[in-house]
């Protein structure tokens, strides 16, 4: 099986096998996408484990491990999360230890498109954004790394903080922008930009502005929130305190294991509600089925290449 080729920990053939999971059919293509993705978390996990850097599954991987020891049947993607100092201090010690097919995509060692969080991926895969489409941005098989910064909760100061926020992601989203690839009012916004803000300072004093931003208040609280969450009703759903980070416990996912917080029933009482209630099925694999294409077996450049071959 080709991909062998490019994974490291390579779980049982049997794994690959089509199966139906909560009334829902898991293809052979769905598990080489899982096994790719598990794989990036060992690879993530091996680094933080030398370090001591402290973690834990989030949101949707969360909500997997707890109700389905594993995957959601109808998901495809892998989320972790850390707080703002662990999550510096791994990108810091990150730059010597992974090594090809891994890429760690940040917003400074990927400044093609500007995201608040890290991406680890598998440069011999194709995990293809639709707004991504420039052979020039890594677009591997990928799992996120979310960076948790203090919330204040829905307050003045938290809202002045979230105005300020996406005012500086626009401009950094439009410094190496591909206009190309923009709608016609995004275009006009990031040609001002360009020709204003971004033409007055650089890439890293806006990146650099927007950390100093998102972590303004983590002295003053427990409560953290995804630092790049595009709504304040994301922040007040996906927040966790600094405590779940090292107040652990061990769960079974797939055919490995992940930290999650003790506290994950209330955690995903506030993201998800009633957590062990399941969607019905036609409501499921909307947004990442529409949004992203996989294929474990191309590398993303050959896949994208094909693409523009065809047109």
């Amino acid at each position: 099986m080709h991909i062998f080729d490019h994974i490291t920990l390579k779980p049982d053939i049997s794994f690959f096998d089509e199966e139906e999971r909560s009334g829902y059919l898991v293809t052979v293509q769905r598990k080489k996408i899982w096994a790719v993705e598990i794989d990036l978390l060992a690879e993530f996990d091996r680094v933080c484990k030398k370090y001591d850097i402290h973690y834990c599954v989030f949101a949707g991987t969360l909500l997997g491990a707890v109700r389905h020891q594993g995957f959601i049947p109808w998901d495809d993607d892998l989320d972790v999360c850390l707080p703002r100092d662990e999550f510096e201090r791994f990108l810091k010690v990150s730059k010597n230890e992974f090594k090809p097919p891994y890429f760690l995509q940040s917003a400074l060692s990927d400044k093609k498109y500007f995201c608040a969080y890290a991406r680890l991926r598998n440069s011999e895969t194709t995990g293809l954004l639709s707004w991504t489409p420039s052979p020039e941005y890594n677009s591997g098989i990928f799992m996120d790394i979310y960076c948790m910064d203090g919330y204040l909760g829905r307050c003045f100061k938290s809202k002045m903080q979230f105005f300020q926020k996406k005012a500086i992601r626009m401009c950094l989203n439009a410094y190496y922008a591909d206009l190309s690839q923009c709608s016609f009012k995004k275009k006009i916004l990031y040609l001002l930009l360009k020709n204003t803000i971004c033409s007055w300072a650089s890439y890293e004093k806006l990146y650099k502005a927007f950390v100093n931003t998102v972590s303004r208040y983590n002295q003053q609280t427990k409560r953290y929130a995804d630092s790049s969450a595009s709504t304040m009703r994301e922040m007040d759903l996906y927040s966790i305190s600094t405590d779940d980070f090292t107040n652990t416990a061990t769960a079974k996912f797939e055919y490995c294991s992940v930290p999650i917080p003790k506290n994950y029933k209330q955690i995903l009482r506030n993201m998800f509600g009633n957590y062990m209630e399941f969607p019905p099925l036609d409501k499921v694999d909307e947004w990442h089925g529409n949004m992203i294409t996989f294929d474990p077996d191309i590398p993303y450049k050959k896949y994208i290449e094909n693409k523009i071959a065809k047109k």
